[in-house]
């Protein structure tokens, strides 16, 4: 079988670890084991969890306010993704997709054989989701709807009155309305309940990954309808009967102390922006759409700036790293993250800017 590239992910395995800046990481800086407090007692090496360690689905059931039959713990959100579309999507099904876009978000419902619709999300509408773009695209054939909260790679949140009536859009037409909200808990102003808990054709992704500091757990989830459930569990079957037990038992310690490892995000993410709002104000050569929460943010490049090139330019002079738009099918802008350690990240956005203004001096030069 032929498994077409992921190019986003490719270009991160071959270049991520080559540079000393680092802005691509869209997870927050590691939490360490002492700042989670994880004793030898917390981790067991293995133990009960076919179907998800009990307090770990216990306590994102309660998260959530669903029923713990709700809940599917995954390896990480990149294998819910995958569940989820291979469960709801068939060869030649209609599927919404948003524009700019994570890849593997794109990548597997094509691999699954969906037709592709694009829903364009522009950086003149602030990237907001336009409920009339939306409504001509579904059709009586779309199967999904599926949508990024807060939206990958621009940092932009869709409100709590827009993803119900875009969920009413979904319902109408017979499709279900996905959403990846690994994100989601570090919306800075009113929060935003996850989707799975406004009707039961909704589906929330989740994860400890990006902004809990957790990455190396591979712990995700999904939360859905209960008749969903036995199709994750029958496709999950193909790849593992279950999960990593000590990761899920370290999970079960970070659920508890949800709420200061949150605290920890913003405190880090609230300096780092601070960094790249002073990096990007007053340029004439970029503009941004300040995020909503997380660890990223998608600039546009002004004045005829390739993104392939800065970002060539920028890891080989600087030695800092960011990621060409032209992964999130957006030519001219660049995904920048700003999760990281606080001097990585100023660092990083001076070399950004250096970069720029080297560009800039190359036009004036060459034309």
């Amino acid at each position: 079988m032929h498994f077409p590239r992921i190019n986003f992910l490719e270009w991160v395995r071959e270049n991520v670890e080559t540079v000393e800046y680092n802005l691509t990481d869209s997870c927050v800086h590691p939490v360490s084991i002492n700042e989670l407090g994880v004793t030898y007692d917390d981790i067991g090496l293995s133990g009960n969890n076919y179907c998800g360690y009990g307090e770990l689905v216990d306590l994102l059931a309660t998260t959530y306010g669903v029923p713990a039959r709700n809940v599917v713990i995954t390896h990480g959100a990149s294998m819910a993704i995958f569940l989820v579309c291979a469960a709801l999507i068939e060869a030649e099904d209609e599927v919404i997709l948003e524009a700019p876009n994570y890849e593997p978000l794109y990548r597997i419902p094509y691999f699954l054989g969906a037709r592709v619709r694009m829903l364009d999300r522009p950086f003149e509408n602030g990237f907001q989701i336009a409920l009339e773009d939306l409504e001509r695209l579904v059709s009586r054939n779309t199967k999904a709807i599926i949508l990024t909260n807060l939206h990958n790679p621009s940092g932009v949140a869709t409100n709590a009155e827009k993803l119900q009536t875009i969920g009413q859009i979904a319902k109408g037409c017979g499709a279900s309305l996905v959403v990846s909200e690994v994100f989601l808990d570090s919306v800075i102003s009113q929060p935003i309940p996850p989707v799975a808990t406004f009707g039961r054709h909704m589906v929330s992704i989740g994860s400890l990954s990006k902004i809990y500091g957790l990455e190396g757990l591979r712990i995700g989830w999904v939360v859905c309808d209960e008749t969903l459930i036995p199709h994750l569990r029958r496709i999950e079957n193909y790849f593992s009967p279950r999960n990593a037990f000590p990761s899920e038992k370290i999970a079960v310690v970070a659920m508890r102390n949800r709420q200061a490892l949150l605290a920890r995000t913003r405190a880090i993410t609230q300096v780092n922006l601070n960094y790249v709002r002073q990096a990007l104000r007053g340029r004439s050569d970029v503009a941004w759409v300040e995020p909503d929460g997380g660890t990223v943010c998608f600039p546009r490049l002004l004045g005829g700036i390739e993104s392939m090139s800065l970002c060539k330019h920028l890891q080989d002079t600087y030695d800092t790293l960011v990621v060409p738009g032209d992964f999130f099918w957006a030519k001219g802008h660049v995904r920048i993250s700003f999760g990281g350690k606080p001097e990585i990240v100023r660092a990083g956005m001076d070399n950004f800017c250096k970069a720029l203004d080297d560009m800039k001096r190359r036009r004036s030069m060459f034309g």
